[in-house]
């Protein structure tokens, strides 16, 4: 895997990461402060997987920001009949997809409505891993394990931690590093 110069000082996460991405099923959870790069390193390694997997059709694939993710689903609200229920069915199965990189998790908008949806995402998700149905997450999040459980409820943290790697990234923001500040 190619990383910036910045993850080279760290050796010791990239072979982590890489031996996790060396398996044919795997579930990362980064988390960190804004700007640790999180997102950097997850579309490091889902970059490296599709590239493996490119040429074969029946690979699928997704990468989504949370926010994105809980608008495909009210949008699927708002459709009717077969159509409605082919678009629900897709928006609760992103976490299914071969390789799934889902972005920003907690940064959609809060509400009971989008706690339950990732709920009942994360239940299906754990229902399949557990029956062997085994794919490719990364997702990252300004979460703690602490703030996962708040949002989302004590059942899908402990699902969380039966089967995911997580990851907390402790390193400063690189965008505060190099902020640029002029006082007058």
């Amino acid at each position: 895997m190619k990383y910036p110069d910045w993850y080279q000082k760290n050796a010791k996460l990239c072979a982590y990461i890489e031996e996790l991405a060396a398996n044919d099923s795997f579930a990362i959870l980064l988390t960190g402060k804004p700007g640790c790069g999180k997102t950097a390193i997850a579309e490091i390694v889902f970059d490296h997987i599709y590239a493996m997997h490119k040429n074969d059709s029946r690979f699928s694939y997704v990468a989504i920001s949370a926010d994105k993710m809980y608008g495909n689903y009210m949008a699927a609200m708002n459709h009717s009949g077969s159509e409605r229920t082919a678009a629900i069915e897709k928006a609760e199965r992103y976490l299914m997809y071969d390789l799934v990189l889902l972005d920003d998790l907690g940064c959609e908008i809060s509400s009971d409505a989008s706690a339950s949806y990732f709920a009942r995402v994360f239940s299906m998700q754990y229902e399949e891993w557990k029956d062997g149905k085994r794919n490719r997450v990364i997702i990252t999040t300004n979460l703690n394990i602490e703030g996962i459980a708040s949002v989302y409820g004590s059942r899908v943290m402990d699902r969380i931690a039966e089967f995911y790697h997580v990851i907390t990234l402790t390193n400063d923001s690189w965008r505060m590093k190099n902020l640029k500040q002029v006082r007058f």
